[in-house]
């Protein structure tokens, strides 16, 4: 099974009641209620990542990484690694206004091509997966894009699995 990558878009407001519901509440007779998921869409604009294999953010985490942008750290990290201990098999991050800003203002970041990130890819993995510059390129885009609707007050939550 491929992996995927979702980005949700959240007031800041919902974020308590989605902490508390991160964890299933098991039932006595019937499966356990994911109340998650029902707060998520009810309240959340989802927009999902349609390119390539969530997997490439393994990669691409670590790339943005060693150009100055920290996408998994910040003020909210607690949270999402909160959410993701009880969701497990998931990578959870926030994505804010702030980040947004680091992904495109950093000049390093913009002249990134393909070919530096299969080049990254190959490093880090010991891989030469063909498609892995590309399928980065795109994944990158893709955060770029959904950051870019993250405005004052709302938050993007980023699921990987």
């Amino acid at each position: 099974m491929s992996a995927t990558a979702k980005m949700y878009v959240l007031e800041e407001h919902h974020i308590p009641a989605l902490v508390a519901s991160a964890r299933p509440v098991k039932r006595f007779f019937l499966a356990p209620k994911d109340g998650f998921v029902e707060l998520l869409s009810a309240n959340a604009l989802a927009i999902p990542f349609d390119a390539g294999s969530g997997y490439i953010f393994a990669t691409l985490l670590p790339f943005l990484q060693t150009q100055g942008v920290d996408l998994l750290g910040g003020a909210w990290r607690s949270i999402a690694e909160n959410i993701q201990s009880e969701r497990r098999g998931l990578l959870y991050f926030f994505l804010t206004p702030e980040h947004h800003s680091a992904l495109t203002s950093s000049s390093l970041i913009r002249e990134a091509s393909a070919d530096s990130m299969a080049a990254f890819y190959f490093d880090f993995n010991e891989s030469d997966d063909a498609n892995a510059g590309q399928e980065m390129a795109l994944a990158l885009e893709f955060l770029i894009s959904a950051a870019s609707r993250v405005t004052s007050g709302k938050l993007g939550l980023v699921a990987i699995n």
